[in-house]
């Protein structure tokens, strides 16, 4: 859920879209303010920690939260008054999910910072680099995933899942 004025900031793919019947294109879906929005949910998935988070969701709160924190301009997260300007410096970032779940929003944060640190280094260079061999390398995502991102959680069967999950995102891309 978000403010109409700033609905125009999303594309189109992460909005529920449905058919209007008068000139059948799909459109957003719009819940007018003071409406009840009831989604059924598999409590059931959740407690056994297979319920995933949809990636809209992670996409969209981690472009925000790291807006926020690592936007051009923005003072360092570790205090002090330096700026993230340098690739690198996006890659000394400690990650830490306080309700880990299966690692959803850790390999979501991962994702956006390795991207980020890659467009970043490629202009610091001046040149195109391949993403899968410079996120390989020890600047890359592989130790930002295993050495820099933690999480907490209550249940040992969700953390050895957010793990694995971690672990597969950062070794392998589909």
């Amino acid at each position: 859920m978000l403010p109409v004025e700033d609905a125009d900031e999303y594309p189109d793919d992460v909005f529920v879209m449905a058919e209007n019947p008068t000139t059948g294109r799909n459109e957003r879906v719009r819940h007018n303010k003071g409406s009840f929005v009831f989604r059924l949910s598999g409590r059931d998935r959740q407690r056994s920690a297979s319920y995933c988070t949809p990636e809209v969701l992670t996409r969209c709160v981690v472009h925000h939260a790291l807006a926020g924190a690592v936007g051009p301009g923005r003072p360092c997260p570790r205090g002090g008054s330096a700026n993230i300007q340098e690739a690198t410096e996006l890659l000394d970032l400690t990650i830490r999910e306080p309700a880990l779940g299966s690692g959803a929003f850790l390999n979501e944060t991962i994702n956006q910072l390795s991207a980020e640190c890659l467009k970043r280094r490629q202009a610091e260079l001046g040149e195109t680099l391949d993403p899968d061999r410079y996120l390989r390398t020890p600047e890359g995502e592989g130790p930002l995933a295993l050495h820099q991102s933690y999480g907490v959680g209550p249940q040992r069967h969700r953390r050895e899942l957010a793990e694995v999950s971690l672990w597969l995102n950062a070794m392998h891309r589909a």
